[in-house]
């Protein structure tokens, strides 16, 4: 599907149907791979990639926490609405990283 570079890592996203997969995401660092399931409605799905990219941020790193789903949960809805309310912001950034 896509691969992303987090941290060192170069991480595949796959997706697997509901019926192999029941949770919503997942982050393997051993695998490098960011498993999301199939048929998400598209905001579930967005949060979801970013929930698991800060999860795979997190063990890249090397950090650990004890609240990390809390923290997890916290920031991938706090970015996604950030980003959809602000959507000039992305390409902002994007200006300023490459010009």
């Amino acid at each position: 599907m896509e691969k992303l570079k987090i941290g060192p890592y170069i991480w595949e996203i796959i997706e697997k149907p509901e019926k192999d997969f029941p949770d919503f995401g997942e982050a393997s660092l051993d695998k490098l791979i960011i498993t999301v399931r199939e048929n998400l409605p598209k905001d579930v799905r967005t949060v979801t990639i970013l929930h698991e990219v800060l999860h795979a941020s997190f063990s890249s790193g090397g950090l650990i926490l004890k609240q990390e789903e809390l923290v997890v949960d916290f920031l991938a809805s706090q970015i996604f609405l950030f980003i959809r309310e602000n959507p000039n912001f992305i390409k902002y950034l994007d200006q300023q990283i490459n010009s």
